[in-house]
């Protein structure tokens, strides 16, 4: 064998270990992104858990809630603030979501699913009074397209779907309990 032949096959060998080794971190990197989006949607997920987790863990907290929800124009301003302090943490999440969706942070999915609950929140007279109270404290973008969802969601003036719900299913499901035998 030549010099000449094992020149050529040490640069095939050579070749061969680079093709492999970017084999391997194109691997790595995808697991390391894999990675990266399951933190984002694992904090996403304690955020919105602690939110909704301060709310109802308080009393006070859930009456300023329902009550401001509903528009409701007996709230001292104690109580009043602090609905828009509720308001405005909520709002701040949905804006992370939103830049997180435009960065491709977010995939379709999880970001419909926070469409869907800040939908599930337009219809109440106060949650929109709160909003455009705060609109000059968040982006532009952020701001036209919760305004546009508002614009599609109807008004009503007592959103209260919760509770009647709730306890339609629990009367379907109390239904489902077998009578014991007598």
């Amino acid at each position: 064998m030549s010099l000449s032949d094992l020149s050529s096959i040490g640069s095939l060998v050579s070749g061969v270990g680079v093709m492999v080794s970017l084999i391997y971190l194109a691997l790595q990197i995808r697991q390391s992104s894999r990675n990266q989006q399951a933190t984002i949607h694992h904090d996403r997920l304690a955020r919105m858990q602690e939110f909704s987790g301060s709310i109802a863990s308080d009393r006070d907290s859930m009456d300023c809630w329902i009550r401001g929800n509903a528009g409701d124009d007996t709230l001292d301003a104690n109580q009043t603030c602090r609905y828009g302090m509720l308001v405005f943490a909520d709002m701040l999440l949905f804006q992370e979501y939103f830049h997180q969706r435009r960065e491709g942070m977010l995939n379709t999915a999880r970001y419909s699913t926070n469409l869907r609950i800040l939908r599930s929140q337009c219809p109440e007279l106060g949650f929109r009074a709160a909003w455009h109270t705060m609109t000059p404290l968040f982006e532009p973008h952020f701001v036209t397209s919760v305004n546009k969802l508002m614009q599609e969601t109807a008004l009503t003036e007592n959103a209260d779907w919760f509770a009647p719900a709730f306890k339609m299913h629990v009367a379907a499901e109390r239904a489902k309990i077998k009578a014991p035998i007598s």
